[in-house]
This record gives C-alpha cells, structure tokens and sequence, in this order.
C-alpha cells in the first residue's frame, strides 16, 4: 500500500521560506450575507482577527481556539490595517463585525485600561433572519454606551 504524497505549498500561496501558518476561511461564510454586506475594511480585519486567534489569548484564556486580542499595536503597526491615531475607525469596523455575528466581545477592558479579548462567533449563520439576536454581554462598552445615547436621543 502506498502512502499519500503531502502536497507542497504552492508558489502563489506563500513565499519561499515563508512562515508555514494559513488563515481558513470557509466558502459559507465567504457566500453569506453577513459578509458581504461588509466593507472592505471590515472584511480584512476578519481575516485579520482569524489569523489572530489560536494564539496567546488563547493559551492565556482556556486553550478556546477561537479567543484574540485586537489591540493597538496588532492592528495599525502589525497588520497595518488602521493608522495608530485611527481608535474610532477601528470601533466602528469591529463593532460592525459584532453586528453581523461574526465576532463577540468576551472581557472589555474599557474601565481598566486593557486590551479587550474577542471570540469568533457563529452568529453570522443567521444573520438577516427573525432568529439572529445580539445579546448584550457581546458588545464592546463602547458599543453599550453608543446604544444608550441613541436611546436617549429618541
């Protein structure tokens, strides 16, 4: 019985060399409303966050896979998905992608001066349907403090 060849990496995938990791992202959450009424912006900071779970907030917080931090220094000087003064531009995109059911916000660390600690979510599957809800232990206080003036205002 012969053993299965490992394919090798293409050359269009990764550089020669390069770091060996990948970010998965299923056709089904390509395909879904929730993501394609995204922005360009959000979407990358989905993938983003995809790469950033399974890593130290996960090992700092249970061994749950799909645990990530997002802060400063990850998304304008790692990823340079925001410019270092762009805090709102950030909030907005991720508050987006907690709309959407594809991120939770699991500890804000808004009170305490730390880095808040997000989850991948499975909510998106039924995003745009009677059934999808948005609970409010998944938002950022940022968020909570936006829905309350937007409450007031009324």
């Amino acid at each position: 019985m012969s053993r299965k060849r490992k394919q090798g990496v293409k050359l269009w995938q990764r550089r020669a060399g390069g770091k060996t990791g990948f970010a998965q992202l299923y056709y089904d959450l390509l395909d879904s409303d929730a993501f394609h009424d995204l922005t360009a912006r959000q979407k990358m900071l989905y993938v983003y966050s995809v790469r950033e779970s399974h890593g130290r907030a996960a090992a700092e917080n249970g061994a749950d896979e799909r645990l990530f931090y997002m802060n400063k220094a990850l998304r304008s000087e790692r990823h340079h998905l925001y410019a270092t003064s762009d805090k709102r531009g950030f909030e907005r995109d991720m508050a987006a992608l907690i709309e959407h059911g594809l991120v939770d916000c699991v500890i804000s660390g808004y009170k305490n001066r730390e880095r808040n600690l997000y989850r991948l979510s499975a909510r998106w599957h039924n995003w745009g349907s009677p059934s999808f809800s948005m609970p409010d232990d998944v938002l950022t206080t940022h968020m909570r403090l936006q829905r309350a003036k937007d409450t007031e205002s009324i």
